[in-house]
């Protein structure tokens, strides 16, 4: 799938995390950026060897990427609608919905989900969301 993400090059041998699908990047790991990502923008992430691991939220500080897909994605609403439906049918085979007995529930636990940075709690009707990263915050019309 393409698209124009700004590319983050890691370091030969700090793919390792990446390919285990850990949810954070660390600013060591980083050999360099292409292109001018600013907070919150969705970057790749390629190895050393150029290849393609993840994309994510670029972030200025020693987190630099908090990962939301380890496939290529252009992070278009039709990609989010799937993730949201993920979280949904995961608490449907929890039983934590329906439930006549529960009506609270946490629909998205940030990295847990794959949406780092989001929580969305379910409270009978209502749904709340927080957004603790710029990248999450700016994902919320999609969502």
């Amino acid at each position: 799938m393409a698209n124009s993400f700004p590319k983050i090059i890691l370091l030969p041998g700090k793919e390792r995390s990446v390919l285990f699908r850990h949810p954070w990047l660390f600013s060591g790991a980083v050999k360099e950026i292409k292109g001018n990502p600013g907070e919150g923008d969705s970057v790749d992430v390629y190895s050393a060897g150029g290849e393609y691991l993840a994309t994510g939220h670029y972030h200025d500080g020693s987190i630099k990427v908090r990962m939301y897909s380890f496939s290529q994605t252009d992070g278009s609403r039709a990609f989010w609608k799937e993730k949201l439906s993920s979280a949904l049918d995961l608490r449907k085979k929890l039983g934590l919905y329906p439930n006549p007995d529960c009506n609270m529930f946490r629909l998205v636990h940030g990295e847990g989900d794959g949406f780092p940075g989001l929580i969305i709690d379910v409270y009978g009707t209502c749904a709340v969301m927080q957004a603790h990263s710029v990248g999450m915050l700016r994902e919320l019309n999609k969502i």
